[in-house]
């Protein structure tokens, strides 16, 4: 069973990469938020590996951290989540906002994760809630030297516990937009205009959202103000 490999990158593709270990090219399937942090073809890399077993199939799969590998683990275990379905996760969602999803039991998060629907993210929720304990602390001392990897995506991704973020989420709720439609945008709108007064946040947030109803949208937007 491979669980580890170390090598240089020989290919970069759209789904997977081709990772030279000692002139034997290995072809592995990674999360695609991932292949930003590969760094160029010939450069080092090492990368924690799950390796699948299917009648007369062999495929890998390929995570930058150890924490990633666990998640992708436990979800595999949930019954009709199989590994195309737990990548496409764990390249929408960084790890702690599948948590927050879980902790929170909002479905809607997952439901921003391609070919997941409202059914298989509550299932997917429900199964994951006895399996919670088993989730990495994120602790960075499980991660592989960041200096290998290129920059972390983490900065990407809004904290949902920052009390501008759920205000904004609330407004936006209330203007009858669902989480799963405009967390993209709350993520784009917090990456670059974190220090914008709230009125403001809620404006750009509305001008990226395009409400249908916009004379609606406006009304209600200022009784909130």
């Amino acid at each position: 069973m491979i669980e580890h490999l170390s090598g240089k990158v020989f290919k970069k593709l759209l789904s997977h990469i081709i990772l030279d270990v000692n002139g034997v090219g290995y072809g592995v399937e990674i999360p695609t938020s991932a292949l930003v942090s590969v760094p160029a073809e010939g450069s080092p890399l090492s990368l924690w590996i799950f390796t699948r077993v299917k009648e007369d199939v062999l495929k890998l799969y390929g995570f930058l951290t150890l924490d990633d590998k666990r998640v992708f683990e436990i979800l595999l275990n949930i019954n009709g989540i199989g590994p195309k379905a737990a990548l496409a996760i764990l390249s929408t969602l960084p790890l702690h906002y599948l948590k927050a999803a879980v902790e929170r039991r909002e479905p809607e998060i997952l439901q921003t994760v391609p070919g997941i629907g409202k059914r298989t993210a509550e299932k997917i929720l429900v199964e994951l809630q006895s399996k919670i304990d088993k989730f990495p602390t994120f602790d960075r001392a499980f991660h592989q030297d960041s200096s290998s990897l290129g920059a972390s995506l983490d900065h990407q991704f809004v904290d949902l516990n920052d009390k501008k973020v759920q205000d904004l989420s609330s407004a936006l709720e209330n203007l009858g937009f669902k989480k799963k439609d405009f967390l993209p945008t709350l993520n784009k709108i917090m990456a670059d205009h974190a220090d914008d007064n709230f009125p403001d946040l809620v404006r750009r947030a509305l001008a990226i959202l395009k409400p249908l109803d916009k004379s609606k949208s406006t009304r209600d937007l200022d009784q909130l103000f």
